[in-house]
């Protein structure tokens, strides 16, 4: 009904403070909202570490201890100009709370850091859309540049490591200055990275090795297997057909009168028929067809072998 109702954990900082509670039309607010206009909770520590606490009926008993002049079992000292929070806090009531750093804390203890956190003016500060994007932008470009002189492992450890001074870049602004950082998405860019860089390096390498393999096996003017690689295939096949017991052929052919040619027009005219011939020869030939293949090499000069 636009009326705000203040946490009680503001109410106590404020009062100790002596300064009056902030409503939530204020221009700035001491103390920072997340997106969802909420306090994030500082937590100094777990409840039994944390704040010091003593149970109500102990300090009953010290009362009526110091009343009658005996040894209190909790010292006036304890307690003398400290906040005191009066509150549940057995394992067995039902005002527990699950918290980040403990499945039981009791909600006394929640009022507690709430007030602390103001008190002493160390808050948890969620980062803009902007500085976060900043960082995955920082961390994707730091990434690719890392990545690219790399290869495989070396790759794989560079990532890691980049994962890792990220993580710890993040706990330590969290710890030291209160700043949440997203830490899951500059790692889910990371790997996205390191997998998309190496799958470019894979498709890469392959087209390296089959550049070189067609370089190493095919003849530069003819497009056709060279003889040394023809020779290797004629071993393997030769021993296939022996294994099936089939018949193999061997077909050479030689361009009549190639040298008249080349004295007459030009070594260009004679480039052009030995291209246009392997053309000829390769569409009369059957090329990896479901039950068998033919294979064409240039066998010298002008002269062509098919199997």
């Amino acid at each position: 009904g636009g009326v705000s109702y203040p946490h009680l954990g503001l109410k106590i900082a404020f009062d100790y403070l002596g300064a009056p509670i902030p409503s939530l039309s204020s221009e700035k607010l001491p103390f920072p909202l997340d997106s969802n206009g909420k306090l994030l909770i500082n937590w100094a520590g777990r409840w039994s570490k944390t704040f010091r606490h003593y149970s109500y009926v102990d300090l009953l008993r010290s009362f009526r201890a110091v009343s009658q002049g005996r040894k209190p079992l909790v010292p006036p000292d304890a307690i003398r100009d400290k906040v005191c929070l009066v509150g549940f806090t057995a394992a067995g009531s039902t005002d527990l709370k699950a918290v980040p750093l403990e499945p039981i804390h009791p909600g006394v203890g929640v009022i507690a850091h709430v007030a602390n956190s103001i008190m002493t003016r160390e808050f948890i500060t969620q980062a803009t859309w902007g500085l976060n994007a900043m960082c995955l932008i920082g961390v994707g470009l730091a990434a690719m540049f890392l990545f690219a002189p790399f290869r495989n492992l070396i790759s794989l450890a560079v990532g890691a490591s980049l994962a890792l001074v990220w993580i710890s870049s993040a706990f330590l602004l969290f710890s030291l200055a209160g700043l949440w950082l997203y830490v899951v998405h500059p790692l889910a860019l990371l790997a996205s990275i390191f997998v998309f860089s190496a799958l470019y390096a894979k498709i890469l390498g392959d087209k390296e090795k089959l550049y070189f393999f067609r370089l190493s096996t095919r003849d530069g003017l003819t497009g056709l297997y060279v003889m040394r690689h023809f020779r290797m295939l004629l071993d393997r096949e030769i021993h296939n057909v022996k294994v099936r017991k089939e018949p193999i052929s061997l077909i050479l052919i030689d361009i009549d009168n190639f040298k008249r040619t080349n004295d007459s027009y030009g070594h260009q005219i004679g480039d052009e028929i030995l291209k246009k011939t392997a053309q000829i020869i390769l569409t009369s030939t059957r090329v990896q067809t479901p039950y068998s293949e033919d294979f064409v090499a240039r066998y010298g000069g002008e002269e062509f072998v098919v199997m």
